[in-house]
């Protein structure tokens, strides 16, 4: 499959990073996933920098709606977060790229450790 500009974009942003081939190798499935999004809503753009900061927050709440484990969601943001700041962006440009957790507790183990769950702070 021919690959978008924009993901030929992000894959370089592992260029020069010790041990990029493999992070490389771990991220961009995550990476493929926000693209899918984009091009979903007719959103994708040609160039990394050309991507609107608009599309973070919704992008967020579209994996929570479908449930993405917050583990996973975490990572994404991360994976986005790096991807984009190697490429340039700003960090200040990704305010809206968060996904605000709180930790609840649960009932302790059986041992009596201390147990927490993560979940949407709006929850």
């Amino acid at each position: 499959m021919h690959k978008t500009t924009i993901e030929q974009d992000a894959e370089a942003a592992f260029d020069g990073l010790q041990g990029g081939e493999t992070v490389r190798t771990l991220v961009m499935p995550l990476w493929l996933i926000f693209q899918a999004y984009l091009q979903q809503r007719g959103a994708l753009p040609e160039r990394l920098e050309d991507i609107p900061e608009s599309c973070f927050s919704p992008f967020v709440k579209h994996c929570e709606d479908a449930e993405m484990d917050d583990d996973r969601l975490l990572l994404m943001v991360s994976a986005l977060r790096m991807i984009l700041v190697r490429s340039g962006w700003k960090p200040a440009r990704l305010a809206e790229l968060v996904a605000p957790r709180r930790r609840v507790r649960v009932g302790n183990s059986e041992t009596g450790d201390y147990r927490f769950k993560l979940v949407a702070k709006d929850r």
